[in-house]
């Protein structure tokens, strides 16, 4: 079965209150793991997975949001252990079902998912690569989705 695919375009960046794709990511993150999910943040490099990891503490001061950050080389965390896991490059694979995708690709295992949240930001490069993977996922009969904030 196909994953439902999540178009999340920021209409400016740093529009509504500062909203970044990280921001944003924090937040969808947040809503998965109270509604009961576990979730894979995937992001490009170790400086992202670092970012990312300090955000999650901070992106919210009455918020707090379990997670773990994979260190490249390092035995992947259980998912048991933290319901939101950071990671660059490697995806987890079994009790994770919701994955937000940082990157600037279609990540391999995508299909393992039952959601992914695509993050696009209001710049023309960060559209163009957006929209060629709305098409990738369209075509792979991927249940795609837009939201405009």
């Amino acid at each position: 079965m196909s994953p439902r695919v999540d178009f999340y375009i920021l209409e400016q960046e740093g529009r509504g209150g500062g909203r970044t794709r990280e921001q944003l990511s924090c937040r969808l993150a947040e809503k998965a793991w109270k509604s009961g999910h576990h979730v894979f943040l995937l992001v490009d490099s170790p400086v992202a997975l670092e970012r990312m990891d300090e955000l999650l503490w901070t992106f919210r001061d009455e918020s707090f949001v379990p997670h773990m950050a994979a260190t490249t080389g390092e035995p992947f965390p259980d998912m048991r252990d933290a319901p939101i896991v950071v990671g660059a490059g490697e995806v987890p694979e079994g009790a994770v079902d919701v994955l937000i995708n940082l990157t600037e690709n279609i990540p391999s295992a995508y299909t393992q998912f039952a959601r992914v949240a695509e993050i696009i930001d209001a710049s023309e490069l960060a559209r163009s690569a957006g929209r060629e993977r709305f098409r990738y996922y369209r075509e792979h009969e991927c249940e795609v989705h837009a939201h405009n904030l």
